[in-house]
């Protein structure tokens, strides 16, 4: 019985990618802890307007959509407190909206990184 010896070299058509360059921060912990701790408002302030619009559209939408009834309240009371809340809510909105376009640049991974390496 003759053995098939069928051997293809499925590696000879690729091609290949050699990535392996890295560099070494050294930085002590309350350094990198400072760092961190003033540049968290950046990175927090770049998606903080998705809750006040959330709020403002379910508001819109309970406004257009609800006949309100007296239930431990008047209906007009609680008319007024959907419009204060969602009024309050788009001042909320422009406000954090305003502060997200500010950080837009300096929220990211490679602005923290640059200022990692330069406080060392």
């Amino acid at each position: 019985m003759a053995k098939n010896n069928i051997s293809y070299d499925l590696n000879k058509n690729c091609q290949e990618y050699i990535n392996t360059s890295q560099g070494l921060i050294h930085i002590t912990e309350d350094k990198l802890e400072n760092i961190l701790l003033k540049n968290r408002d950046c990175f927090t302030a770049k998606r903080a307007w998705i809750t006040p619009l959330s709020i403002l559209l379910t508001c819109i939408t309970s406004l257009l959509t609800t006949t309100f009834n007296d239930w431990l309240l008047p209906a007009a009371v609680w008319h007024a407190m959907f419009i204060l809340i969602g009024a309050s809510s788009f001042i909320w909105l422009i406000i954090s909206s305003i502060k997200a376009i500010k950080n837009r640049k300096s929220g990211d991974i490679n602005t923290l990184m640059q200022k990692i390496k330069t406080n060392m």
